[in-house]
């Protein structure tokens, strides 16, 4: 079968015999856990802006300032090592922001692909089960959690049908008559 995956940029041919021989692993490298007493529910604590050349240029600043010659052209009145260790802290801590921030699009994006392929193949499962279920109701007690799934789905497909229809009456009521809705 071949499909047609849109993106921003091009069209995409993908050629499968089926949806699911497309679907990717799950990576295997998972990122850190994080330390405990981390409380990911507390607010982000926002930093200032920091310069991109300085993120970029941290490590050299770093080395700068650790070089013995800077107290004597600079003055010594200021502990550059500390400075120079929280400079590369801060460098080590932004290097994690950074690698984090793409760990998670690059899992975003595979969950949407795997997803989007999972929900296709389910749609085309839900018309089979549900024509065995009508011809043997027991099929639903034997596959409890398919039949809970599809219930739910047709259940939000109802709402949303409905929402549609008084947002169209609710629109055309300022005005023109409702269109006739057929089922």
């Amino acid at each position: 079968m071949a499909t047609r995956k849109n993106s921003k940029s091009k069209n995409v041919k993908v050629q499968t015999a089926s949806g699911l021989a497309a679907v990717q692993p799950a990576p295997s490298a998972h990122p850190p856990e994080v330390p405990a007493g981390f409380d990911p529910s507390r607010p982000l604590v926002r930093g200032p802006q920091v310069w991109a050349t300085l993120a970029a240029l941290a490590p050299a600043i770093a080395a700068e300032l650790a070089s013995p010659s800077f107290a004597s052209d600079v003055g010594s009145k200021q502990d550059t090592s500390a400075l120079a260790h929280a400079v590369m802290t801060a460098s080590a801590w932004r290097d994690e922001k950074i690698r984090s921030k793409n760990w998670l699009r690059y899992v975003s994006q595979g969950d949407a692909s795997v997803w989007s392929v999972v929900v296709k193949e389910l749609e085309r499962l839900r018309n089979a089960f549900e024509y065995a279920a009508s011809c043997d109701p027991s099929v639903r007690a034997r596959y409890p959690q398919l039949a809970e799934m599809f219930r739910a789905r047709s259940a939000a497909a109802v709402r949303a049908g409905a929402t549609r229809a008084k947002n169209r009456a609710k629109s055309s009521s300022d005005g023109a008559p409702a269109p006739a809705v057929s089922h």
